[in-house]
C-alpha cells in the first residue's frame, strides 16, 4: 500500500523522511587536510528539530496543517545544531520540499513488496535548501536533490525506518567563505523508538575556498 493511499499514515511517513534529510549538512569553519591548498575535507554529525511542516495543494482533500489524499508535495522547517570533525559546532536552517504528487504519481518502487510481488515501500524526490552558520558569523548556503526511501523489506503504509541520499552543492558564502564552492555526498536514517524518532546522519564535504 502506498503512503499516498492513507492520508495519516503518509503525513507520519513523510514527516520522518523530512527528519532523515534534515540531519543532512555539512560544516567547515577552518582548513583541514587536503589535496590542493585551497580545499576543506570534512565529516560532520548533527541534530535537528523540525519546526514547521505545511501540504499544498490545499484544497478539498488537502489541508495545510494535516495533508490528505490530494496533496500533492510537503514543505517543512527545521532547525540544525551541528559539531564537525575536527572544525567545531555550527547552527544551520534548512527548508525541505517533498514532492510525492496526487495519488504518489511522482513516487518510485524502494523495492519493498509484498507476497505478491507488489510494491509497497516508495521513495519520495526531494530538494533542500539550508544555510550554515559558524561561531564567527560566516555562513554557507547550499542546494541539495536526492529521495527518502522506505528502509524495511516490507513496509506497509510506509510508516517505518527510512533512508536518506541527497547531493549538495554550495551556492553562495560569507565571511570567511565568501566565493567558495564545492558539494557534499550526504546519507541519513530516521529510526521510530517508543521515546521518539532517532535520527541519525553522516555527510562527506568537500569546500573549495576563494582563497
Amino acid at each position: 500500500m502506498s503512503f499516498s493511499s492513507t492520508a495519516k499514515n503518509k503525513n507520519l511517513y513523510l514527516i520522518l523522511a523530512v527528519l532523515a534529510c534534515a540531519s543532512l549538512t555539512y560544516a567547515v569553519p577552518a582548513r583541514a587536510w587536503s589535496p590542493t591548498p585551497n580545499i576543506v575535507l570534512v565529516e560532520e554529525t548533527t541534530h535537528q528539530t523540525l519546526t514547521g511542516v505545511t501540504f499544498g495543494p490545499v484544497g478539498p482533500g488537502c489541508d495545510i496543517n494535516a495533508g490528505g489524499p490530494n496533496c500533492a508535495y510537503l514543505d517543512a522547517a527545521v532547525t540544525e545544531t551541528g559539531f564537525a570533525i575536527p572544525f567545531g559546532p555550527f547552527t544551520s536552517a534548512r527548508t525541505v520540499h517533498l514532492l510525492f504528487g496526487v495519488g504518489g504519481i511522482y513516487e518510485r518502487p524502494s523495492g519493498s513488496h509484498d507476497s505478491a510481488g507488489n510494491a509497497n515501500g516508495f521513495c519520495t524526490p526531494e530538494i533542500d535548501t539550508f544555510t550554515d552558520t559558524f561561531a564567527d558569523g560566516s555562513s554557507l548556503s547550499s542546494s541539495g536533490q536526492g529521495a527518502n526511501c522506505c528502509a524495511l523489506a516490507d513496509c506497509p503504509a510506509n510508516a517505518g525506518p527510512t533512508t536518506s541520499e541527497i547531493t549538495a552543492i554550495i551556492l553562495s558564502g560569507t565571511g570567511r567563505f565568501a566565493g567558495a564552492t564545492g558539494g557534499d555526498i550526504d546519507s541519513a536514517v530516521a529510526s521510530p523508538s517508543s521515546s521518539g524518532t532517532n535520527f541519525i546522519g553522516r555527510t562527506d564535504a568537500y569546500v573549495l575556498l576563494a582563497k
